[in-house]
């Protein structure tokens, strides 16, 4: 059985919208200065995969085991959801992209639409291009976690969902052990943004889903003999802020930073229950995949225009422009196109008698 959907939505939405403030802020520094600063944000987009595999599991496993929501339904309603945002993200990024080489002629053009054509397809860019910077989503770099993030999804839906926890415990191990002898040779755990190793990104987030799916399935045990106490969420966002600004740089703490504190982030947030600890916190939640999607074309923009600069007033004006459009993304865009896209796919529903019973054919 899952838990209830606020027992995860009242703490853990809030927490993402922390995360991807720390990712902006993090990208901000890096396309507007020359400092690398929140170099160790990287591991929050873990977070966010091993947020989605708890979520999957939770809201979407049992329905599928069932019969209740078939495999295409469960695909349709997963594309539709992520659609608009990503069709915005890619298409504005392109013509920022565009407008950053004004003389590079019609051949760059072509190329910029063939990966952006590609990209909204769901697959990365595998090859370096000359002239391009490598990046598996050349148009809108953290893209590249949804295009992973959807794949394994779908195949968990197609052919992991239901499996015994005992397997997915084994799967998590493997997958664990191989991303982590991928990671010594690269160098670190920030893998699959770049064209060049673009493939390591499923492996990536194949381990952190798995891994969200197995926390799940401990999820009621777990949170069962954690008795509520205000601490939780203030440890919760300590987790989050160890995360950020490790204060060790050993191998050990660098293992734990990757495979033991976004899980305890995750069990620390989910102890809130079903108590409302912030206010619009499902808001946030939702604001925080469209911040994702609409910053770095911004953050491109304002490098067009104003190229470098070191003064963080500046940056913190831009942080919050990211901010302020994203939510005029999300209101204005993202939740009325999906909901008419959801509204129009609820129309193609067919019931059809099944055993007895009347089985969904379509979306959910």
């Amino acid at each position: 059985m899952s838990i209830h959907k606020k027992q995860y939505y009242r703490f853990i939405e809030p927490m993402r919208f922390i995360c991807s403030i720390f990712i902006m802020t993090h990208h901000c520094f890096i396309y507007l200065t020359n400092y690398n600063f929140l170099n160790h944000t990287h591991v929050l987009v873990d977070f966010f995969f091993l947020l989605s595999g708890f979520v999957a599991g939770n809201a979407d496993e049992q329905k599928i085991v069932s019969g209740t929501t078939t495999f295409g339904g469960y695909a349709r309603h997963r594309l539709l959801r992520l659609a608009p945002l990503m069709i915005l993200g890619v298409a504005v990024g392109s013509v920022v992209l565009i407008m950053r080489h004004p003389h590079a002629g019609a051949a760059f053009t072509a190329q910029v639409v063939l990966f952006g054509v590609l990209n909204l397809l769901l697959l990365p860019k595998f090859w370096s291009a000359s002239g391009f910077p490598d990046y598996a989503v050349v148009s809108d770099p953290p893209l590249y976690t949804v295009l992973y993030q959807t794949a394994v999804t779908l195949f968990w839906a197609r052919f992991l969902a239901g499996a015994s926890t005992r397997w997915l415990v084994c799967l998590a191990i493997v997958l664990g052990i191989a991303l982590g002898g991928v990671a010594h040779r690269n160098g670190g755990f920030n893998i699959g943004w770049g064209s060049s190793g673009a493939g390591w990104g499923y492996l990536r987030t194949g381990y952190d889903f798995v891994a969200g799916l197995v926390v799940f399935r401990f999820s009621r045990a777990i949170l069962g003999r954690m008795p509520w106490h205000p601490a939780f969420a203030v440890l919760a966002v300590g987790t989050i802020l160890l995360i950020v600004f490790p204060p060790f740089s050993s191998l050990p703490w660098r293992l734990a930073t990757f495979y033991v504190l976004p899980p305890a982030a995750l069990i620390l947030g989910l102890s809130a229950g079903d108590r409302r600890l912030v206010p619009g916190d499902v808001w946030l939640g939702r604001l925080s995949y469209a911040n994702y999607v609409v910053h770095t074309p911004i953050l491109f923009f304002v490098a067009l225009l104003i190229g470098s600069t070191s003064n963080l007033v500046v940056i913190a004006l831009v942080a919050c422009l990211c901010v302020t459009v994203a939510a005029l993304a999300m209101t204005c865009y993202d939740q009325p196109v999906s909901g008419w896209l959801r509204k129009r796919a609820s129309l193609s529903l067919v019931a059809r008698p099944v055993s007895g019973e009347v089985k969904e054919t379509g979306a959910t």
